[in-house]
């Protein structure tokens, strides 16, 4: 008699071949995610340093963040205050949003030579980013615990 010989793959070869796959969805997830992740706080950083030579550029002009060079740089609007507007008198205005879609506001009262930015409902992935690549600069200090959904603020000093 003649032994028969099977065909075919086994449990455990399937078995082996979905835990492949398995693996592969799981760490192309990770990877999709975290470069999500530093593409936000690029495009973050970005931002950031548009809004710093905005403020850079109207303070040259102006001679500080605040007061300028008197009367007749506030007159001519000149200042960070006088460039921005400040619904109903409160304390910060929306300047834009953030590539995550929550709004970036900047203090009301600007020191003579620092200014105030904030990143609201910043997610803690993207904090953690920011807060490291923003540290790499001397101009920029923050004291961000990158809680969930926390916002992300940051000062910029003229000359630190």
């Amino acid at each position: 008699m003649k032994k028969s010989k099977m065909l075919g793959v086994t449990l455990l070869e399937i078995s082996l071949v979905l835990a492949i796959a398995a693996l592969i969805i799981v760490l192309s997830i990770r990877y999709y995610q975290q470069s999500n992740d530093a593409e936000s706080a690029n495009a973050a950083l970005t931002q950031i340093t548009s809004i710093a030579s905005a403020a850079d550029s109207v303070s040259n002009v102006a001679g500080s963040y605040v007061t300028g060079l008197g009367a007749t740089a506030a007159a001519a609007g000149t200042t960070l205050n006088s460039l921005l507007s400040w619904p109903g008198g409160s304390a910060s205005a929306t300047i834009g949003n953030s590539p995550w879609g929550s709004a970036i506001t900047v203090a009301a009262v600007p020191t003579q030579n620092t200014y105030q930015i904030s990143f609201a409902a910043t997610p803690t992935s993207i904090c953690n980013l920011l807060k490291v690549r923003i540290t790499t600069n001397a101009h920029f200090t923050t004291a961000a615990t990158c809680a969930a959904n926390a916002a992300f603020t940051y000062t910029y000093t003229s000359n630190p």
